[in-house]
């Protein structure tokens, strides 16, 4: 049994030694294919982590309308030139209340309710005016701001959060968010997806179907060997594992060159721009080593397998 494979494997590597440039043309084609499937993870990666930390903070904020129907017999107003804070409290405890409930929906995980006092601070401190010595009270309404749990931070969860409490319009006045910069950074990563999908697929392709031509002439060129295996009673099997093998090991040593030209590249963006590819998140090695010690012999043998089938059909 040992021998027999020592014997295949030994078939598939003379193969390759037999036509070397071939062979060599075959591994590097392959090896840029994982290296572009390698460097479009890390660059989905990164994006994805620049748009966490976009959303990261994200807040929607909600102003409260000066009057409230609490019932169909019963309106509160805020009252904003009153100076007694008494006059005010059924209407603060109120919003309080609408507030307090909102905070336990499981999209929401953080929130702030907006006074006057803390309204006239935030104007204070983006705009460098005290409101109340320039109206001499403060006009500016209620609020409350609400962070979005990370799971709910993209423009389908946010526009439907936003629709459902604009839809209050008893307590609700206005929502105001930015969630536009969501909806345009997930876009500009979809495109970016498609098109490394597109340019991929195109170089995948190309690089199986010249593997499988590849291939494809050796066996060819064996066709007499092969003939004399089968009639000393070789198993299909056995004659079709030495190409197989041979489509598998491009596969490898262009997975090889594409990890070595990988850390080659990262060593120079280190040097360079201070930049790791390996430190965009805590997966980053570990996935795309897989990826190329994976995907490379996946190819070669799918490449292998078709220079087979075609040769097969001939």
């Amino acid at each position: 049994m040992i021998s027999k494979l020592t014997f295949l494997i030994s078939e598939g590597i003379r193969s390759i030694a037999r036509d070397r440039v071939s062979s060599i043309v075959s591994c590097l084609a392959l090896a840029v294919s994982l290296l572009i499937l390698s460097l479009a993870y890390f660059c989905s990666d990164y994006l994805f982590v620049q748009k966490n930390k976009i959303t990261k903070d994200y807040e929607i904020e909600v102003f409260f309308n000066e009057c409230v129907d609490i019932n169909a017999n019963k309106k509160i107003c805020y009252d904003r030139v009153c100076e007694d804070k008494e006059c005010n409290k059924e209407y603060i405890l109120y919003l309080n209340k609408w507030f307090e409930n909102k905070l336990f929906d499981n999209r929401i995980y953080n929130g702030e309710f907006i006074d006057q006092n803390k309204s006239s601070l935030r104007f204070e401190e983006k705009f460098g005016e005290n409101i109340e010595e320039i109206f001499s009270y403060n006009p500016l309404p209620m609020s409350c701001l609400f962070a979005l749990n990370s799971d709910f931070r993209n423009e389908n969860e946010i526009r439907k959060l936003i629709n459902e409490i604009n839809q209050e319009k008893l307590v609700v006045d206005e929502v105001v968010s930015d969630f536009y910069k969501i909806s345009k950074v997930e876009k500009i990563i979809n495109m970016f997806f498609a098109v490394l999908l597109i340019i991929e697929l195109v170089i995948v392709t190309v690089v199986v179907f010249y593997i499988s031509n590849t291939i494809q002439l050796v066996i060819y060129s064996k066709k007499d060997d092969m003939e004399v295996l089968k009639l000393l009673g070789a198993s299909n099997n056995f004659i079709r594992f030495p190409y197989v093998f041979e489509g598998m090991l491009y596969g490898f040593i262009g997975s090889l060159i594409s990890l070595l030209s990988i850390f080659i590249l990262n060593y120079l963006f280190i040097f360079l721009f201070e930049f790791n590819f390996f430190e965009i998140s805590k997966d980053s090695f570990v996935f795309v080593v897989l990826i190329n010690i994976i995907v490379g012999p996946f190819l070669g043998f799918i490449a292998s397998s078709k220079a087979l089938t075609s040769y097969i059909k001939n």
